[in-house]
Order: structure tokens, then C-alpha cells, then sequence
């Protein structure tokens, strides 16, 4: 056995498993690599009030039990540099994330790319912030981790689109989430999606088709909004439809998103053919459900606004994506 096996297993057995140490490492399987700050942040973000001397002692604890490595963001500036962290294997399996880890942890992200990474947070944190509104975040798929068959974004574009529908015709279409009306979507979706706090789809009738109601405009004039009496429940689709199974006298009720953005944050390098692939992916649903990129400033944002348009799709700062959200709807 090597000498560096003798030390980590040595400092592993010193390194107290805490509620703050695993959320740093389920941190860095989620981002692949943050700097000192960026986790200092996320931890205040997801409820660890640490201070930032706190945080790099947790740091300095992980790294010596050889569950992560650090590195200096910018090498040129000698000991003046921020150091940047990423996931080590033995610190997946302490955490139990073995199903995230893979080689491209190995691989240092750039300068370039830990900006990024930092205006990911600054999007997650400004539609956490927005009220009635939840994220799904774009996910790492792999041999472990498989790419479903439907993501979970499809699913939020799939529950608007029919909600949409059902407003256009005033009855549930047919096939729900599965009709016609959502044939355009794309099964392998996997961009940043914000989505109204779920909502109660119309009651199942003794048929089995959905009774229509009467919709109460919201401010869009896209549906109704919630109030008194209409409060949106856990987000749950139930499995049956909301048909009442024998010996049930109540049917599963089922919640959708009535409303749902997609956001597309672009990357440090964002050429034509990646905006190409995007046009190709939401073009036929960008005329019903917001498609928007989002860029770090108004010059970047301008500058793509004409090549974004001629696919419908929007443009945006990253400082204006809450008012974005709000434009579309907001809590009553």
C-alpha cells in the first residue's frame, strides 16, 4: 500500500461526517468544480450559515482525507490566487455519490469556465428568489446515470403546453400530457426550466374525461392565478389519471405547471452552430412557451438578439430574468 493510501485512510478516519462537509461535496458532484467563494456562497444559498473562515477549514479537512483536490484558479498570481475544488473518487463514495462521479472530474475547468459556473448559481439563485417559481436544472448523464427516456424538463414544457391548450379550446385535450398538442416537444430536453408552483388539474368526470371549468384570467391573461381557496399542492402527477380505482371514493388529484420558461444560459464560447442546435430543438414550441437566452450583459445580449429572433426565440440579462418571470406571472 502506497504512503498516500496510509495518509488519507489515516485522515479520513479523522474527518467528521457533517451535514456542511457532505452538502460541499454534493456541491461539487452537482457543479464539477466551484471556487472557495462560489461554495461559500451555495452554503448560505441551501441553509449553512458558515462564515468563509469556516468554510475553507471544511475545505482544508476534505482535502486532507483525500476526498477533494484543490487548485489555483489563476496559477500566474502565485499564492494571491483563489483556489478551485473538485471531486475526488474516495470522496464520492463517502457521500455516496458514486453515480455522479466520472472521469471528466479529472479534468480542471478553466478560467473561463469557472465563470460560468458562477453565472449558473446567479441564475439558480435569482428564480429561487422569484416567488412561485422552481428550477429544473440541466443534469450530467452518463453509463451510471442514464438519459431517461423523457426528462424532467419535458415533462414541465409537456404540463404547460397543456394547460395552454386546454385554455385555447376550453376542454382537457385528449392524451394529456401525451396528446397531439405536445408532439413538437423534444423528448431529451435538458436546458435550465422555470416552472410555476404546480397546480389542480380539472376533476375526472364518470366518463373519464376531464371536465373543463371556467378559467380565471391572470395577469398574462394566459389562466387563472391562485388565491383564497385555490392553493397548488406538492407538484405530484398521479398515475392513474385521476380516475377513482375500486374501492376509492376519491380520485388521485394530479398537479401541473401551468406556466414554464426556458431559459438557455449562454456558454463561455456560444457559436452559431450552438445556437443552431438550440433553434432546431425548440422551434416548434417557441411560439408557445418562452424560449429565452440569457447572456452576462446588454452588449452580449444585443449583439445575438437578430440570430435568436429569426428562430423566435428571446434574449435577456441575467439582472432581468426575475422580471422576466414576473411579466408571466407572480403569486396573488
Amino acid at each position: 500500500m502506497s504512503s498516500y493510501s496510509l495518509k488519507s485512510s489515516s485522515e479520513s478516519t479523522r474527518c467528521q461526517r457533517t451535514p456542511d462537509r457532505l452538502a460541499i461535496l454534493k456541491m461539487l458532484a452537482e457543479y464539477r468544480s466551484l471556487t472557495t467563494r462560489q461554495i461559500s456562497k451555495l452554503l448560505q444559498t441551501r441553509g449553512f450559515p458558515k462564515t468563509l473562515r469556516r468554510v475553507q477549514s471544511d475545505l482544508q479537512m476534505l482535502n486532507r482525507a483525500g476526498y477533494i483536490r484543490s487548485y489555483p484558479v489563476l496559477p500566474e498570481i502565485g499564492p494571491r490566487s483563489e483556489l478551485g475544488w473538485s471531486l475526488l473518487k474516495p470522496g464520492a463514495a463517502w457521500a455516496g455519490l458514486e453515480h455522479h462521479y466520472g472521469n471528466h472530474f479529472r479534468r480542471k475547468l478553466s478560467v473561463e469556465q469557472l465563470a460560468h459556473t458562477g453565472l449558473k448559481l446567479e441564475l439558480e439563485r435569482v428564480v429561487a428568489t422569484s416567488a412561485g417559481w422552481q428550477l429544473e436544472k440541466p443534469q450530467t448523464y452518463n453509463r451510471v446515470r442514464p438519459l431517461p427516456s423523457r426528462t424532467p424538463q419535458y415533462y414541465r414544457l409537456a404540463q404547460a403546453l397543456t394547460w395552454r391548450e386546454f385554455y385555447n379550446t376550453g376542454r382537457w385535450p385528449v392524451g394529456d400530457i401525451k396528446g397531439t398538442h405536445t408532439l413538437g416537444l423534444a423528448f431529451k430536453t435538458n436546458d435550465y426550466v422555470a416552472y410555476s408552483r404546480p397546480r389542480e388539474v380539472p376533476k375526472v368526470s364518470a366518463t373519464g374525461l376531464k371536465e373543463s371549468f371556467p378559467a380565471k384570467p391572470g395577469p398574462t391573461g394566459l389562466g387563472p392565478t391562485f388565491g383564497p381557496g385555490n392553493t397548488p399542492g406538492p407538484g405530484n402527477v398521479d398515475k392513474t389519471g385521476g380516475v377513482s380505482q375500486p374501492g376509492n371514493e376519491e380520485p388521485l388529484k394530479s398537479y401541473y405547471s401551468e406556466h414554464a420558461v426556458v431559459f438557455i444560459l449562454c456558454p463561455p464560447k456560444g457559436s452559431q452552430s450552438f445556437w443552431q442546435a438550440r433553434f432546431q430543438h425548440y422551434q416548434q414550441i417557441a411560439g408557445q412557451i418562452l424560449v429565452v437566452g440569457v447572456f452576462e450583459t446588454e452588449e452580449k445580449a444585443l449583439s445575438y438578439k437578430t440570430l435568436l429572433s429569426k428562430a423566435r426565440l428571446r434574449v435577456t440579462t441575467l439582472n432581468r430574468v426575475r422580471t422576466v418571470l414576473e411579466d408571466i406571472w407572480r403569486p396573488q
